[in-house]
């Protein structure tokens, strides 16, 4: 089961710098979550976050060396998502430390006024984490 990181509830933090990072954080921020936002390293000064999302280009290294850096730096209740378009996700979370707290969501541009969100999920990761993104997505 996933624990609710202590002292994070409508924190996020998102890792990406494109067109689409910027809308899904003007659509986080719109709905009132406090988003801190990088775009690569940097991680040792975050605030804790209820949720870490990760939104790149389609490159499978980056998306990985995302992943295991965010996993580094972020308590292991922090549910950690990645924009999924092109590959599985169960390439992503192949040598994870914890996959099984890894989902994908994908967004249509853009994100902040269409309201469209795909989630994630395989047989790794915990019922618990996509019953958290579904109620984080629905409020």
């Amino acid at each position: 089961m996933i624990k609710t990181v202590e002292n994070t509830a409508g924190r996020v933090l998102l890792w990406g710098d494109n067109r689409l990072a910027r809308s899904v954080t003007a659509c986080l921020r719109k709905s009132g979550h406090e988003v801190t936002v990088r775009s690569a390293g940097g991680l040792e000064d975050i605030p804790p976050a209820q949720l870490a999302i990760v939104v790149t280009g389609e490159d499978l290294q980056v998306k990985r060396q995302a992943l295991s850096e965010l996993e580094a730096a972020l308590p292991a209740g922090t549910i950690i998502a990645v924009n999924t378009e092109s590959m599985a996700l169960e390439d992503l979370q192949a040598g994870a430390a914890c996959p099984e707290r890894i989902a994908g969501l994908n967004w249509i541009l853009p994100a902040d006024t269409t309201l469209f969100l795909e989630i994630i999920g395989n047989a790794v990761t915990l019922p618990a984490v996509l019953s958290r993104l579904e109620s984080l997505a629905r409020n």
